[in-house]
């Protein structure tokens, strides 16, 4: 069993609830990535993500402390994703957040995550919401 994200008459298997879980840890050491490589004086900030993984878990506490700082770097996309409950739903202002963060980050994404034309293996029911403004639906 695994999750789907499903929009209108688009649906991607997402693949495991680990796989899921590991693709989360995966957006945060982007995050890192992207942020050593264009704001490496935010020390701080990447020393407080990096303490969000813990042998390949995510410390869900410790992301919550942290995760509004990423408003400030247009990272705030990823918050309905980094929540350790699943949403049922992503709304298109949602989506269209989620791919302007992940826009930003991309080339950091592990070469796992990303369909063989470089873009994000989820992009087609991310690209249906935005450009239909209907929900994905999670399940």
């Amino acid at each position: 069993m695994g999750i789907d994200f499903t929009c209108g008459e688009i649906d991607v298997r997402c693949g495991s609830y680990k796989l899921f879980e590991n693709f989360k840890i995966d957006l945060i050491h982007a995050i890192i990535k992207f942020l050593k490589s264009n704001y490496d004086f935010e020390k701080d900030l990447i020393l407080k993500l990096e303490s969000c993984i813990s042998d390949d878990r995510l410390d869900y506490e410790k992301l919550n402390e942290v995760i509004d700082e990423l408003n400030l770097y247009e990272l705030d996309g990823f918050r309905i994703i980094l929540d350790p409950i699943t949403p049922p739903v992503i709304d298109t202002i949602n989506a269209e957040y989620f791919m302007k963060s992940y826009d930003l980050v991309k080339e950091y994404v592990d070469e796992h995550f990303k369909l063989e034309d470089n873009k994000f293996y989820m992009y087609e029911v991310f690209e249906e919401s935005i450009n239909t403004g209907e929900d994905i639906y999670i399940g």
